[in-house]
């Protein structure tokens, strides 16, 4: 009998995220005891094996984008960045730490997937003080803005949400090169995906797009905020009609997450990028650059508070 569960998370909370795995072998435990209770009525001779079973895959997708102004979360650290990126790495680790990611390349290993976004290609360095930029084009400088990783010398939306999302495809890449490198037969393969351009709640926050008028919620439910606060003119209500009616609905959001996440081994490759439709896509040269992948590994380990040692 398929069991599924929900556990509590919250990114933009790394205390959250540090005491994740305590949550998850509680929750395995509490699993576990139902089906004893199971096997229990089952006269039959198979068994229910449930306890603190290891993680296959582990899928780093929430986040939040689209803020006018600059948000700190808890901790200090500009939201975008902490819920898109900081948070999965910290997450990660911890699950790695605490030995729940399944180390044992016979039953396949652990899929680590990191949701990307088209918009890391547009990933800008305010100012260019940075070795490991790379790509010049019509005057601005593409790569990971180190000099403002939190937001503090610039912020805009279109800046921060596109380095969260690069920051996605290079913690791939040197997860992938870090596991490799302890193994050739390596039990943990990482990739990173872009699903396209998805009607999600997600784009709430962001004055210009509104929101999706095909959702049963209204925008002050999504907002918490009161209707007044949300009210929308007849042109900004098309303008929202317009703009979410040709992206992809939330139901076929997935589709290139679940297919990564059921692919069967050899389907995928380890250290690479995949685009929503479902093909491997060369990504930019700032993308490949293995010291600025190397440089925020050990940044993203500083500002968490984590050796991430595999």
């Amino acid at each position: 009998e398929l069991i599924v569960q929900g556990i509590a998370l919250d990114l933009d909370d790394l205390e959250s995220v540090r005491s994740f795995p305590g949550r998850y072998r509680d929750c395995m435990l509490e699993l576990s005891n139902i089906g004893k209770e199971m096997e229990k009525e089952d006269s039959s001779d198979q068994t229910t094996t449930v306890a603190t079973k290891k993680i296959n895959v582990l899928m780093n997708n929430a986040g939040l984008a689209g803020f006018t102004s600059r948000q700190l979360t808890k901790d200090g650290f500009e939201k975008t960045f902490q819920s898109c990126y900081l948070g999965h790495f910290l997450l990660t680790a911890r699950l790695f730490e605490e030995d729940l990611l399944n180390n044992t390349p016979e039953n396949d290993g652990c899929l680590v997937i990191n949701i990307s976004s088209m918009a890391h290609n547009g990933a800008i360095i305010t100012q260019n003080t940075s070795k490991e930029s790379s790509d010049k084009e019509e005057g601005f400088v593409f790569g990971m803005d180190f000099n403002n990783l939190n937001s503090e010398v610039a912020y805009t939306p279109n800046l921060v949400y596109p380095q969260a999302k690069l920051a996605n495809i290079l913690f791939s890449k040197e997860l992938q090169r870090r596991a490799q490198g302890k193994s050739a037969n390596s039990w943990l393969t990482a990739v990173s995906l872009e699903p396209g351009i998805v009607a999600t709640d997600m784009w709430r926050n962001a004055n210009d797009f509104g929101y999706d008028p095909r959702t049963p919620r209204k925008p002050h439910q999504i907002n918490n905020l009161t209707p007044e606060e949300t009210q929308k003119t007849f042109l900004d209500q098309i303008y929202s009609f317009l703009l979410y009616s040709v992206m992809t609905p939330v139901e076929r959001g997935a589709n290139t997450q679940i297919w990564l996440a059921s692919a069967l081994p050899g389907d995928i490759q380890g250290g690479k990028h995949y685009d929503h439709f479902r093909n491997e896509k060369a990504v930019l040269d700032f993308d490949e650059s293995k010291e600025c992948a190397k440089r925020l590994w050990e940044v993203s380990e500083e500002l968490t508070g984590i050796q991430f040692d595999l």
